[in-house]
């Protein structure tokens, strides 16, 4: 999925592509349920790292894999993000577009419609809304 768009405060709908089944559909109605996962494992004291692997194929926007190992466990966490690294070069990027070249300059990315597509509140009083408060 592509990230969603800096307007956005934090995403509470993911729009499917028209082929993915219905019970993909994705609604975040509070900011706390978008942030669960990365709490999750935060508060598990796990050790995470995003390891970067293309581009969506529609904009350039990046993609990225986390992966999340068991406590303590760094040193083989580590060695996972080498070996997909490496799978990643090697391959010259994935289905999602070509692996960035932090070195080549690149003109910023247009956002084009596209199969999945973040939306949420874009306003204080939008997210406070979602959340059933007054805006202050």
């Amino acid at each position: 999925m592509p990230p969603f768009d800096a307007a956005i405060r934090y995403p509470s709908k993911l729009t499917m592509p028209a082929n993915a089944p219905a019970s993909a559909a994705l609604t975040l109605p509070t900011y706390s349920e978008w942030l669960l996962p990365c709490a999750a494992v935060s508060l598990a004291n796990l050790p995470a790292v995003s390891v970067p692997v293309g581009v969506s194929a529609s904009g350039g926007l990046p993609i990225g894999v986390q992966l999340v190992g068991r406590p303590g466990g760094e040193a083989a966490l580590l060695a996972a993000a080498a070996i997909l690294e490496r799978a990643v070069a090697k391959r010259g990027g994935t289905s999602f577009g070509a692996v960035v070249d932090p070195t080549q300059a690149r003109a910023a990315p247009t956002r084009p419609p596209a199969a999945w597509e973040w939306d949420g509140p874009r306003t204080a009083a939008e997210a406070a809304a979602l959340h059933g408060v007054a805006a202050a």
